[in-house]
């Protein structure tokens, strides 16, 4: 945030992306860099550091973020995640399938005795391209497990239309 009371700026994201040619180096408050295939499981906006490297049609990815408090909309100690992340594209003509495996170590509080989560997540989505107004249809799915107790874990599914560009992600 710059200014005083009365003039104030917000930067929702503000980072640096440093890019060669099969990786990239980002750091700052940026969308998160994980593939998620909903916002329910982690916020898109966060702080930290990622990088990603490209060897074919799999994307690697690694960083240390700072997600907000949900309480407070502060950064803190209490939300530091390190993740590790693979994604694989298969091409089927115009089509294609995308898998996606996660681990996120949450890190132990420095102001709590609560230990640190560990959450994986396993995922896919097809992507078909259609000729006519809607331009892809998706359907996506991801299982999400932690181990904060037995009863932990979840399923997201769901379908999109649009009329976007296909892109690799």
């Amino acid at each position: 945030t710059l200014g005083g009371a009365e003039n104030t700026v917000t930067f929702n994201r503000i980072f640096m992306d440093y890019k060669e040619k099969n990786y990239s180096i980002r750091a700052g408050r940026m969308y998160a860099p994980v593939y998620v295939f909903s916002d329910m499981f982690m916020d898109v906006d966060v702080d930290g550091i990622a990088y990603s490297t490209k060897i074919k049609n799999t994307q690697l990815k690694t960083g240390y973020l700072i997600l907000k408090s949900e309480l407070t909309s502060k950064t803190s100690d209490e939300n530091t995640v390190f993740y590790v992340e693979g994604v694989h594209n298969v091409n089927i003509g115009e089509n294609k399938i995308l898998f996606s495996a996660a681990t996120f170590l949450e890190a132990e509080s420095k102001s709590s005795t609560i230990e640190g989560l560990n959450i994986m997540t396993l995922g896919a989505e097809y992507t078909n391209k259609l000729r006519g107004t809607i331009d892809i249809a998706q359907l996506k799915g991801q299982y999400i497990q932690s181990d904060a107790d037995t009863s932990n874990k979840g399923y997201t599914i769901g379908v999109s239309l649009g009329t976007k560009t296909l892109k690799n992600k």
